[in-house]
């Protein structure tokens, strides 16, 4: 049985996390992680996002963050697709 749909909306607190398959690594090195940090900065600028936490390891990250307006699945879409 899958999650049931997040819900959405203005001034939400969420925690967000996702992980590698299997153990795998999505960040390979510090190279990677300041770079999922720049992604981070650039959606907290364009999606209103306030973020009070994140933890990058190896094999995954986790983030709680606030909605200004009704756009977490937009947000999330291009942070973890770039």
């Amino acid at each position: 049985m899958g999650r049931h749909p997040r819900i959405e909306g203005k001034a939400l607190i969420y925690f967000i996390s996702s992980k590698g398959r299997n153990g795998q690594k999505i960040f390979r090195d510090d190279n990677d992680k300041i770079y999922f940090r720049s992604l981070l900065k650039k959606q907290k600028i364009k999606g209103k996002l306030i973020f009070y936490g994140y933890v990058l390891l190896p094999d995954l990250y986790a983030c709680i963050l606030e909605t200004s307006k009704n756009n977490l699945i937009q947000s999330m879409h291009r942070i973890n697709s770039d």
